[in-house]
């Protein structure tokens, strides 16, 4: 399945990264969606969920959940 929009925010950092143009970011605040200039072959998201980028995006949420609370 293609798709060119996203509400996962570590994603489209990802896409963003790695040369996918950014349109538009529509929606209500805490609702975004990301959407791109182009379609995202599901090759592409499966790579990102298997990656190195995903698990330090992981770890970096992680982090910064153990720095906000008190």
């Amino acid at each position: 399945m293609m798709m060119d929009r996203t509400s996962d925010l570590q994603l489209a950092t990802f896409l963003v990264a790695n040369g996918y143009a950014l349109r538009s970011i529509e929606g209500p605040p805490g609702r975004r969606v990301f959407i791109f200039d182009r379609e995202i072959p599901s090759e592409v998201v499966m790579r990102f969920h298997c990656s190195a980028e995903k698990r330090l995006l992981d770890v970096h949420r992680s982090l910064k959940v153990a720095v906000m609370t008190p």
